[in-house]
C-alpha cells in the first residue's frame, strides 16, 4: 500500500470526525478544494486500499461515509504511517526516541517487527541498528522491560504486564500522541460521551484528578482494553499488595470496571479491577482528610524533623511556613503510594530544576533519605525534583519575607552632634522604606556593642578592626557618592564573588586511590585540614551532611557542602579524581567542597546556582578533567564558557 499524501490524509480525518454521511462539495468546502478534486481523490484512496479490505463507501445522492466498523482500521493506518512519514532523525538520540516509540505502539497489538524493516525504515545499516538497539535495551532495562527475539518474527518487548502498559502510557502520553487526531485505539477511540461518563463515576466517589491526570488515566483505560485482546489472564495478575475494599479508589475502580463491560460490551478479568485501583490511588486527592490519622501523622513528623534538619545544617528555618508543610504533606501521600506500587513517574522539568535550583534540590534529597528510611527504596530524581518544586516556592515566600524588612543599621560618627544628626536625617530621607536606624554610636562605643541584631555599620571614620558585619565608610555630609554606595550595598544580594572564595592551594587535581564518595572527601578533606584551609571540625561536619543525603548534581560532579558557625569565611575547594567513582546513583570525577558561614544565606544559593550554571556543561567538565587547571576553572566565573 502506498502512503497517502496530505490531502488525502486531510478528506480521511474528516470523515472519521463526522457521524453522517458528507457529499464530495461538503468536503470541497471543508477543504478549500473542488468536489471534482474530492471525487477523484477518493478513488485514489480506494483503489491504494484494496489490499487492506477497507474503503470509504459511496452513496448516490447520500455522499461519502467510512462503516461504524472500519474506522478503527483507518485510524490506526493514519498513526501507523507517524513513523513512516515523519523527519527520519539522523543522530543517535533521536533514532534511540523513535525506537522506543515504535516498539511501545507495537504493544499495543502485541506485534513484533524484524531488523530488515526497522532498517528500511530508519534509513541506516544493520550495523549502526544494532549499536542502537543496545541503548534501546538499556533505556528498556529501566522500565524493567527487556527486547526479545520471538522466532523468526523479530523483537518485541517482554515483561511484566503492568510494565509493559506503564511503558505504553509513559511514550505516548509524553509525545502527545494521544491527543492527535490521527491517533485511537480500536475499543475506546476518543470519546467525549466516554470521558464525561468516566468523569461523573469518579466525581461520585469523590476521586479528584487534574486534567492531565485525567487524560493520563483515560489512556490508562485504552491500554488496559487494547492489551486485553493479546494477553492471557494468568498474566494480568498483580503481585500480592494490601489493599482497602472499603476505600473510594477501590469502589470508584469497580465501577468504572462494570461500566466499561457493559457499555463497551467487552470481556474483563476481575483482577482489572487492582490496575485500575493501582492508578487511581497514585493520583492526588484534594480530599485526603480521609486518610488514617496515624499515617497523617507519620508523614507530618517526617517533614517535621527534616524540616529542623534544614535548620540545623543550613540556617534556613521552614518550621513555621504552614504552607510548605501542608503542601509537602499533600504531596507525600500520592508520592508514597507511588513508590509502594513501584508505578513511575515522568518528571520533564526535572532537568530545568536541576539546573535553576540545585540548592532546593538538596534540600529535598534531605527528605527522600527519610523516605528512603520509611520505604526501604532508592526515591528515583523525576519524585526528588518534583519535592524540590515544594521547597523553592517557600524560599520565594522567604525571599520576599527578608527583602520586605528593613536593613537594621548602626551609624558611627565621630563628630559633634549636629553632625550625627545630618547624617541619619540624610540616610533616613533616601532610605527610610529600606534602612533601620537602631543607634548612633561613638568609636568606643562601638568597640562594645552587640551586633547580633544589626546587619550593617555605616561610619564617618575609616574601621581598621574587624567586625561581623559589613561597613561603609562615608563622608559626614553624605553626598550623592555616599548615597550611591548605600544604594549599590542594598542593590547586592550577595557581599562576595564566588572568585572570592578560591585559591590555588584547594585546588587539588590526579586524586588516586578512592573507591566511594565518603573516601573522596575525607582525601581532599584531610589534605585542606593539613595545608590549614579548613579545621578538622569541617570535614567532619562534611561528612555528615553528605549521609543525610547525596550532593551528586550530574554531568560527573558531585558538591558536598556544609554551613557551621565555626567557619569564619566562606571557601571553595576542587577535587579532580584520575577515574569517575560511582556516588550515589551516578559517576562522579569532579568534586566541588563547599564551606559556608551561616551569615550568607542568599549567598549559599547564589553559589549553587553559579557552580550549576557552569559545571551541568559537558563542554566544561571534559575541559577540566583534561587540563586540570586551576586559571581555566577561575576563568569560568569571570569570562564564562
Amino acid at each position: 500500500m502506498k502512503r497517502f499524501d496530505k490531502r488525502q490524509t486531510e478528506v480521511i480525518i474528516l470523515l472519521l470526525a463526522c457521524d453522517k454521511n458528507l457529499s464530495s462539495q461538503d468536503i470541497a468546502t471543508a477543504l478549500g478544494l473542488s468536489s471534482k478534486t474530492i471525487q477523484r481523490g477518493i478513488k485514489l484512496i480506494n483503489d491504494n486500499l484494496t489490499t487492506v479490505g477497507i474503503e470509504i463507501i459511496s452513496k448516490r445522492s447520500k455522499g461519502f461515509y467510512i462503516h461504524p466498523e472500519d474506522k478503527d482500521k483507518f485510524r490506526n493506518l493514519l498513526f501507523e504511517e507517524k513513523f513512516q512519514t515523519q523527519v527520519i532523525p539522523d543522530m543517535q538520540e533521536g533514532r534511540i526516541e523513535w525506537l522506543l516509540d515504535r516498539f511501545a505502539y507495537l504493544m499495543l497489538e502485541n506485534a513484533e517487527i524484524d531488523l530488515a524493516t526497522l532498517t528500511e525504515e530508519l534509513f541506516v545499516s544493520l550495523t549502526t541498528l544494532k549499536k542502537d538497539l543496545v541503548l534501546v535495551k538499556k533505556q528498556l532495562g529501566k522500565n524493567h522491560l527487556s527486547l526479545e527475539k520471538f522466532s523468526n518474527k523479530g523483537l518485541k518487548i517482554s515483561g511484566s504486564e503492568v510494565d509493559i502498559r506503564t511503558f505504553i502510557r509513559e511514550r505516548l502520553f509524553k509525545n502527545g500522541e494521544y491527543l492527535s487526531t490521527n491517533f485511537s485505539f480500536s475499543k475506546l477511540g476518543k470519546d467525549t460521551e466516554l470521558e464525561t461518563n468516566i468523569g461523573i463515576i469518579l466525581h461520585k466517589y469523590d476521586v479528584y484528578m487534574s486534567d492531565i491526570g485525567f487524560m493520563n488515566f483515560i489512556l490508562h483505560l485504552q491500554i488496559l482494553i487494547e492489551r486485553d485482546r493479546y494477553v492471557s489472564r494468568d498474566s494480568q495478575v498483580l503481585s500480592k499488595i494490601q489493599i482497602d475494599q472499603s476505600s473510594s479508589e477501590y469502589r470508584c475502580a469497580l465501577a468504572v470496571l462494570k461500566y466499561m463491560i457493559k457499555t463497551l460490551e467487552v470481556t474483563l478479568p476481575e483482577n482489572e479491577v487492582m490496575n485500575i485501583y493501582i492508578h487511581l490511588t497514585t493520583q492526588k486527592r484534594l480530599q485526603i482528610m480521609t486518610e488514617q490519622q496515624e499515617r497523617s501523622d507519620e508523614y507530618r513528623v517526617m517533614i517535621n524533623e527534616t524540616l529542623a534538619e534544614i535548620n540545623q545544617i543550613y540556617h534556613y528555618n521552614f518550621t513555621n511556613d504552614t504552607l510548605l508543610i501542608e503542601g509537602l504533606w499533600v504531596h507525600l501521600f500520592s508520592a508514597i503510594k507511588r513508590l509502594k506500587f513501584q508505578m513511575k513517574i515522568e518528571n520533564n522539568l526535572l532537568e530545568e530544576i536541576q539546573m535553576q535550583y540545585p540548592f532546593e534540590m538538596q534540600l529535598a534529597q534531605l527528605l527522600a533519605k527519610k523516605m528512603k528510611q520509611m520505604l526501604l527504596v532508592d526515591i528515583p530524581m523525576a519524585e526528588i525534583g518534583f519535592l524540590a518544586l515544594h521547597f523553592c516556592g517557600a524560599n520565594e515566600r522567604r525571599t520576599l519575607r527578608v527583602n520586605s524588612e528593613k536593613l537594621k543599621v548602626v551609624l558611627v560618627c565621630s563628630t559633634g552632634l549636629g553632625t550625627s544628626i545630618l547624617l541619619k536625617s540624610k540616610i533616613t530621607a533616601k532610605f527610610s522604606t529600606r534602612i533601620q536606624i537602631q543607634e548612633i554610636l561613638s568609636y568606643h562605643d562601638l568597640v562594645k556593642f552587640d551586633f547580633s541584631e544589626t546587619d550593617l555599620i555605616i561610619s564617618t571614620i575609616v574601621l581598621d578592626e574587624h567586625y561581623p558585619i559589613p561597613w561603609l565608610y562615608v563622608s559626614s555630609i553624605v553626598g550623592d557618592r555616599d548615597i550611591a554606595l548605600i544604594e549599590t550595598f542594598l542593590q547586592e544580594e550577595e557581599a562576595s564573588k564566588i572568585t572570592d572564595l578560591l585559591s590555588e592551594q584547594c585546588f587539588i587535581t590526579q586524586i588516586k586511590g578512592v573507591t566511594n564518595r565518603f573516601e573522596a572527601i575525607s582525601h581532599i578533606g584531610e589534605k585542606l585540614v593539613a595545608t590549614g584551609q579548613i579545621d578538622a571540625s569541617c570535614l567532619t561536619a562534611l561528612l555528615h551532611r553528605e549521609r543525610l543525603g547525596t550532593t551528586e548534581i550530574g554531568n560527573l560532579v558531585a558538591i558536598p557542602h556544609c554551613m557551621d558557625e565555626d567557619i569564619l569565611y566562606p571557601k571553595l575547594a576542587i577535587g579532580i579524581l584520575e577515574k569517575p567513582i560511582h556516588w550515589k546513583y551516578q559517576d562522579v570525577q569532579i568534586i566541588v567542597l563547599f564551606f559556608m558561614d551561616t551569615k550568607n544565606k542568599v549567598f549559599l544559593q547564589s553559589v549553587f546556582q553559579d557552580l550549576y550554571a557552569q559545571l551541568s556543561k559537558p563542554k566544561v567538565v571534559e575541559n577540566m578533567i583534561r587540563q586540570q587547571d586551576y586559571s581555566y576553572f577561575k576563568k569560568l566565573f569571570t569570562q564564562g564558557e
